[in-house]
């Protein structure tokens, strides 16, 4: 049935008044009466030992709750009245009938059952009850006193595949109506049950009392006063008494040891005291909806008694960093008497969280701070802890043990956890509750140093406060000659706005174009702004801006593009009406100049060839689908033109000047007349300039010494279009310097540098999460843009 040796009297009473079914039906006839049983004890008294003392406890609890249902099925509406009007006749498919008989003084109601079948919803499962129940209720008397007389006669319960359990007994309950009554409910026992499974229970002369005002239907707490005997196949006979005092029953046998037990709402203690000495050695808490669960056989010897498995005296309680935490746990370790129990305390763990739900991952990290868990007094337990915290709380496992009195440690200790919270501000609303741990007046969700008072702020994320960082930003630059203190992309006066770096604007580029030339300087240009800013990479510092001025080079138009001739090291501006104009980089003090204007009918696109031809530029104009290209000189006078007629917009025959050496087809600007020349007829697919354009949307990359050019897929060929060498690109080409070919990965992570025979001699890794949005090169530096100040990398000497 259950390791408890719990009993179905349960079962058995809950089938009171619950069959009719189809063979008979209620009369007021009399019956000839049901004898009340004759219970015998007849075994030897036993010895109390600490294996037994949990099952007398079960068989006590089962008493009890017999003793619970018997007055349960009274009080299920208004007493009798409820009986004679049949009670509840429907469970019961077939096997029974009763009788009620009534008069002035008392009400019968006789039942007899033969085979009837019922569902049991506690046990989930069907029941089948034979045998004779004869109820007594002698009705309500006018001070409210009155007493029900039940008697069980060979009544047999069968439950599944033969498990019976066979009870005859006598069940008196006196109690009263009146609410609030001072009068003790009074109840006497004599019962006999025989089980398949757990064997036979004897119990004679049960009597006990229930304290006025508690609910002894479903509270057995109130229980004073219990004796008699009960006797158990396998352990003998064994006397009840009821120590007053401890409000305890106690187990009595052969011998000095006894066993004792106390009911509370929800649980019972079970102790075993061997000296009967009045101090239980060890002892068990059960809870009461959990008698039928728990091996007690084997719980029972491995702790002294725990009262409970919750320090209840920490409940409420909030324990500050730098304050003794203390709490008791005399709940937790008394003995059956009240005393106290010898313990010790030992620290598992500590652990710092930032939320007491964080889970913990690993091996717990060493705590920053100072701590001591003492004993100060009997029954007490404080943590000291300094207040050097890194997150806002901590966390103590302890494991508490006691000894009882013959020596006997846990072998289960009570673990328990208890939370220390810091509090920075001391306001007794801890950091994690508190939204200004510091009490500064910043909440913390806007505070860089929450813990700090006097900070507030920290602009370069060092942990230092900007009111005792000298150095805010973290760029070098001491905050006393930093015009820019809390922004480390500069601190120079020239290299922002006089709030901001200019590289706030500049950093990702978005509608700046940037060029970089041979001297050093990157040029940022808007084509919507007539000022050009320029920084040099060399000093780390915004030179004086160039402006644009459209009305002094006779443009109407205020957006123009940026075209470098890095050869010439010069800067064209392309206007929206044709004009186009130059700046010469070399200059002193470099000023737009008037360069050409496109012919009437040109709709200009672009300005290209200037990277390449130092003598000469071309302009690209289109009409239709025909392209015309013009060639000029440095001062601006037309050399030549040629003009194509082409299926496809984005068609071009047109081959650059360094790499025109590579290709077989198209025609291309001679460097010296400034004149266009033919390249030859050969195939546009076999032509590695055309196949190239194809695949990337740009001419091969040419060597610097202009012998060999590299081809998307890392073919490297010489003049003659051989390949000399194949390497494992893992991306796109940046630049070929007199250094080596760098290119920049796929992932825009990592940049590769080769030797021009294909092998990698570098390879540079970009900062973690900082991805290029653009790359320039010169034959000196590469340098990258990630949305903050410009990355530099300085290609090495040859």
């Amino acid at each position: 049935m259950n390791n408890s040796g719990v009993f179905i009297l349960s079962a058995a009473l809950l089938l009171l008044g619950g069959c009719g079914g189809s063979s008979g039906g209620g009369s007021s006839e009399k019956s000839a009466p049901i004898a009340a049983p004759v219970i015998e004890i007849t075994g030897e008294a036993n010895e109390i030992t600490r294996d037994n003392t949990p099952k007398l406890a079960s068989l006590v609890v089962d008493i009890l709750q017999a003793a619970q249902d018997n007055q349960r099925i009274w009080y299920r509406g208004s007493y009798f009245d409820q009986l004679a009007a049949g009670v509840d006749k429907g469970q019961c498919e077939q096997g029974g009938r009763y009788r009620i008989e009534m008069s002035e003084d008392r009400t019968v109601l006789s039942e007899h059952y033969d085979g009837c079948r019922m569902f049991d919803d506690g046990r989930q499962q069907y029941l089948t009850a034979s045998g004779d129940i004869r109820t007594e209720f002698s009705g309500i008397s006018s001070s409210g006193d009155f007493s029900v007389r039940t008697i069980y006669r060979d009544y047999l319960i069968s439950v599944g595949q033969g498990e019976q359990e066979r009870l005859d007994a006598l069940m008196e309950y006196r109690g009263n109506s009146i609410d609030g009554s001072e009068k003790r409910a009074e109840v006497r026992m004599d019962l006999h049950a025989r089980s398949s499974v757990e064997g036979e229970m004897k119990a004679k002369n049960i009597h006990f009392f229930v304290a006025p005002g508690v609910d002894f239907m479903n509270y057995m707490d109130g229980v004073q006063d219990l004796s008699g005997t009960i006797e158990y196949v396998g352990i003998g006979t064994t006397n009840l008494e009821f120590d007053t005092a401890a409000a305890k029953i106690l187990f009595r046998g052969d011998g000095e040891s006894r066993g004792e037990m106390r009911v509370y709402q929800q649980a019972v203690y079970i102790g075993f005291d061997a000296a009967g000495d009045g101090a239980a050695d060890y002892g068990l808490s059960v809870p009461l909806d959990r008698m039928e669960d728990i091996p007690f056989q084997v719980t029972a010897p491995s702790t002294p008694y725990i009262r409970t498995e919750t320090a209840w005296d920490l409940k409420g309680k909030t324990f500050f960093a730098g304050e003794p935490s203390t709490f008791s746990i005399l709940q937790n370790f008394m003995d059956a008497g009240g005393h106290l129990l010898e313990y010790s305390v030992d620290v598992v763990s500590v652990v710092q969280k930032d939320y007491p739900s964080d889970p913990l991952y690993g091996e717990p990290e060493p705590v920053p701070f100072h701590y001591t868990v003492e004993q100060p007094a009997a029954g007490l337990v404080t943590i000291e802890t300094d207040t050097e915290f890194t997150k806002d709380l901590a966390v103590f496992e302890l494991e508490i043990s006691a000894v009882n009195t013959i020596g006997s440690e846990s072998e289960r200790p009570l673990s328990i956890e208890v939370y220390v919270y810091l509090d920075t501000d001391k306001d007794g609303t801890s950091d994690y509750n508190d939204d200004d741990d510091d009490n500064d007046g910043v909440q913390d969700y806007y505070d860089a140093l929450p813990k700090d008072a006097t900070e507030s702020e920290d602009a370069d994320g060092d942990g230092i406060g900007d009111n005792a960082d000298l150095d805010d930003d973290n760029d070098g630059t001491e905050d006393i000659a930093d015009f820019y203190p809390n922004d480390n992309l500069c601190f120079a006066e020239s290299d922002g706005d006089g709030t901001r770096c200019w590289f706030h604007q500049l950093g990702y580029l978005g509608d700046w174009e940037a060029v970089l030339g041979r001297d050093g300087v990157v040029y940022y240009h808007n084509p919507d702004e007539l000022e050009l800013k320029r920084w040099d990479s060399v000093s780390g510092h915004f030179l004086p801006s160039i402006f644009r001025e459209p009305a002094t080079i006779g443009s109407t138009s205020d957006h123009a593009r940026m075209y470098h001739a890095r050869p010439q090291h010069a800067l064209y501006f392309l206007y929206d009406d044709r004009v186009i104009s130059r700046v010469s980089l070399g200059d002193t003090e470099p000023q737009e100049t008037f360069f050409a204007r496109a012919p009437d009918e040109t709709v200009v696109d672009y300005l290209y060839n200037m990277d390449f031809a130092p003598l000469h530029t071309v302009l690209l104009g289109q009409n239709g689908l025909g392209r015309l290209h013009h060639s000029y000189d440095l001062q601006g006078g037309l050399v030549d033109a040629r003009g194509e007629e082409l299926e496809h917009y984005d068609d071009s025959y047109y081959r650059w000047a360094d790499s025109s050496a590579f290709c077989v087809n198209g025609f291309r600007l001679d460097k010296v007349t400034g004149e266009f020349e033919e390249l030859g007829e050969g195939s546009q697919f076999e032509d590695p300039c055309g196949t190239n354009w194809m695949n990337t949307g740009r001419q091969p990359t040419v060597s610097p010494d202009g012998t060999l050019a590299i081809l998307s897929g890392g073919r490297i060929i010489n003049a003659s279009q051989e390949e000399l060498v194949h390497v494992n690109l893992p991306g796109g080409v940046v630049e070929w310097g007199n250094a080596g070919i760098y290119l920049l990965n796929s992932n825009k992570e990592v940049i590769y540098r080769y030797s021009a025979d294909g092998e990698e001699l570098e390879s540079i890794q970009l900062y973690p999460n900082k991805y290029p949005t653009r790359v320039l090169s010169n034959d000196e530096r590469l340098i990258w843009f990630d949305g903050s100040a410009p990355n530099i990398i300085v290609f090495p000497a040859e």
